[in-house]
């Protein structure tokens, strides 16, 4: 089986964690009356970092597993899916705060 080159396949999540955390950031630095939670970014940015963060230990010893410990990598896969069920729920509730946001 042929590798796959990593640079490609971990910018994306990368880019994902840095956008998030560049929002946490400014989400903190600028205070207003409304509580963090009611922003529906703190909850697509929340997710974004968790599935971020679980692809990059997912995908970084891939090969490595495959090799060695094949059933360490079946449960990290099996993990993965399940992120994949939060970050979806997350979104989800991030779409149901939007009701007040602007789409356009």
């Amino acid at each position: 089986m042929e590798q796959l080159n990593f640079i490609p396949i971990i910018s994306l999540p990368v880019l994902f964690i840095f956008n998030s955390v560049f929002w946490y950031l400014y989400k903190l630095k600028k205070v207003d009356e409304s509580r963090i939670t009611d922003d529906f970014l703190f909850w697509i940015s929340s997710g974004l970092i968790i599935w971020s963060v679980f692809f990059i230990f997912r995908a970084i010893p891939m090969y490595f597993l495959q090799k060695n410990d094949p059933q360490l990598l079946n449960f990290v896969i099996s993990a993965f899916t399940i992120v994949n069920i939060v970050t979806y729920l997350l979104f989800l509730l991030g779409l149901i705060l939007m009701k007040d946001e602007r789409t356009s």
